[in-house]
C-alpha cells in the first residue's frame, strides 16, 4: 500500500510505499469489523510513522534528529489507537 500527498494544485509532492515496520507498529492487518475508517486511520499512521523513519535516515545524523524521529513514531503509533477506539468504541454505537 502506498500513500500519496498532493499538494493545492494536484501536483504529487511524494509517494510513500509503507514500510513493514510502520505496518507492524499500528497493526494494519487487524481490522475484525472491516470498517473503512479504521483502516483509514491506520493507513495514515502507517503512512506518518514511514515518513518519520525516511527523516530518520535522512537527517537523523544530528545528536537529536534520531530521538525526535523515534518519539514521533511512538505518537503517531499511540495516536492511531486513541483514534481507533474513538472510531470503534463503544461509545459510539
Amino acid at each position: 500500500m502506498k500513500v500519496v500527498v498532493y499538494d493545492d494544485t494536484g501536483s504529487v509532492v511524494q509517494e510513500l510505499a509503507l514500510s513493514d515496520t510502520a505496518k507492524e507498529a499500528v497493526v494494519l492487518g487487524f481490522n475484525p469489523s472491516g470498517d473503512k475508517d479504521v483502516l483509514t486511520a491506520k493507513s495514515l499512521a502507517a503512512a506518518a510513522i514511514t515518513f518519520a523513519e525516511l527523516i530518520s535516515q535522512v537527517k537523523g545524523s544530528g545528536p537529536l534528529a534520531g530521538r525526535r524521529c523515534s518519539l514521533a513514531k511512538t505518537d503517531f503509533e499511540t495516536g492511531a489507537m486513541f483514534l481507533v477506539k474513538a472510531i470503534t468504541g463503544p461509545q459510539n454505537k
